[in-house]
C-alpha cells in the first residue's frame, strides 16, 4: 500500500474520531479539539527529535507519521520515544527503539507492511529512490487504544540513534487532541530536609537528611540532574498540602530516589484508608525518580487541603511532595 493511502486511511481515523469530539463538545463542553504538530529538519547532534511539546493545555496524544533518512547502517532507528507528562522529569513510557515504537523489530527487517493502526510504509534505498549513501524509512502509529493523556503539558520525544549522534533529516506529524486550559495545577509543595517547610506543612516523621546528587532517568547523553535533600525512612510520615476546594480529585506526586527497589508504603488521606502506594521501580546510577499517586476526588472535593498519612512496609524515599489539583 502506498504511503499516500496510508496517510489517508489514518485521516479517515482521526478523522471520525475528530467527528466525535466534535459532537460530545456540544453537550458537555469539555473536550478538545483534534490538532497536528509538524516538524521537518535535519536532526541535532545530542538533542532528542520532538515529536510534540505543548504546555497549559490538556488532551491525548493519538498518533504520529513520521519519515526518517540516515545512514544505511539504519543505526538511526536506536533511537527510544521518551514520554514526559504534566512537567514530570521521569518519563511515563521509556522505549526500546525507534522500529519497536513502531510495533516492529530488528530493524524493520521483514520489508514494509501497514495495519490499520501501525506500519513501515516505505523503505528505499540510493538505487530506489533514496539520495546516494542513504537510508530512507517511512513510519506511522496510531494509538487509539493506548492514547497518552495530559493534564497541563506534554513532551513526546523520540531519540535519532544510539545516545543522539546519528545524523539525519526527520519530519513528522504528531496526531493529539487539545482543549484551551489546563486541567491540573500544582497547589501546594512540600520540600523534605527543608525545616522552615516541614513546620509550615506539619510534617513528622524519622530519617536523617541526606543530600544526593543524581540524575532523572531519560536522556542517555545530556541527563536531567538534580542535587537536593531527602529523607529515607521506615517509620510513618505525616504532612498537609494545600489544594483547589473545587477539585475533581488531587495527584500526589513524590520526587525520591530509587536505589532501592519496591518501596511500598501504606496510605490514609483525610482519615481514609486508600490503596498501598507501591513503586517497583529501582536504579542505583539515575537515582532520583517522580512517582504520581492518584487520590479520588471522594476523599478531596470541597477541602481546603489534604492531611496525608504514609506508613512504609519498606525503606521510603522522598525529597519532596507536590500536590497537583485536577479541575
Amino acid at each position: 500500500m502506498r504511503l499516500s493511502a496510508i496517510l489517508a486511511t489514518a485521516a479517515l481515523v482521526v478523522g471520525g474520531l475528530a467527528a466525535v469530539t466534535s459532537a460530545q463538545r456540544t453537550t458537555s463542553g469539555n473536550v478538545g479539539y483534534f490538532r497536528t504538530q509538524s516538524r521537518v529538519g535535519g536532526t541535532s547532534p545530542g538533542k532528542s527529535w520532538p515529536f510534540l511539546r505543548v504546555s497549559g493545555t490538556q488532551g491525548k496524544f493519538v498518533g504520529i507519521s513520521h519519515t526518517m533518512r540516515g545512514p544505511t547502517t539504519r543505526n538511526y532507528l536506536e533511537g527510544d520515544e521518551r514520554v514526559f507528562v504534566d512537567g514530570s522529569r521521569t518519563p511515563q513510557i521509556h522505549g526500546t527503539g525507534t522500529e519497536d515504537f513502531y510495533q516492529a523489530g530488528w530493524y524493520f527487517n521483514r520489508e514494509t507492511f501497514s495495519t490499520p493502526f501501525h506500519g513501515n510504509t516505505a523503505h528505499l534505498a540510493p538505487a530506489t529512490g533514496c539520495p546516494a549513501d542513504d537510508d530512507c524509512t517511512g513510519a506511522y502509529r496510531l494509538m487509539i487504544g493506548d492514547a497518552v493523556p495530559f493534564g497541563s503539558s506534554l513532551t513526546f520525544d523520540i531519540e535519532h540513534g544510539w545516545t543522539n549522534d546519528v545524523e539525519g533529516v526527520y519530519s513528522s506529524t504528531a496526531y493529539w487532541y487539545g482543549a484551551d486550559q489546563a486541567a491540573t495545577a500544582q497547589t501546594d509543595s512540600l520540600t523534605v530536609g527543608d525545616q522552615a517547610g516541614e513546620q509550615q506543612h506539619g510534617y513528622t516523621g524519622q530519617g536523617e537528611v541526606e543530600t544526593l546528587d543524581s540524575a532523572f532517568e531519560g536522556d542517555f547523553r545530556n541527563p536531567l540532574t538534580l542535587k537536593a535533600t531527602h529523607r529515607v525512612t521506615q517509620a510513618p510520615v505525616t504532612f498537609k498540602l494545600r489544594i483547589d476546594r473545587s477539585n475533581q480529585g488531587v495527584e500526589l506526586r513524590r520526587t525520591g530516589d530509587q536505589s532501592v527497589a519496591g518501596q511500598h508504603a501504606e496510605v490514609t488521606v483525610n482519615g481514609h484508608r486508600l490503596p498501598d502506594w507501591v513503586q517497583p521501580l529501582g536504579n542505583r546510577t539515575r537515582r532520583w525518580l517522580e512517582d504520581v499517586y492518584q487520590i479520588p476526588a471522594g476523599v478531596t472535593r470541597g477541602q481546603r487541603e489534604i492531611t496525608v498519612q504514609l506508613t512504609p512496609k519498606s525503606p521510603w524515599s522522598a525529597a519532596s511532595y507536590t500536590a497537583w489539583s485536577l479541575r
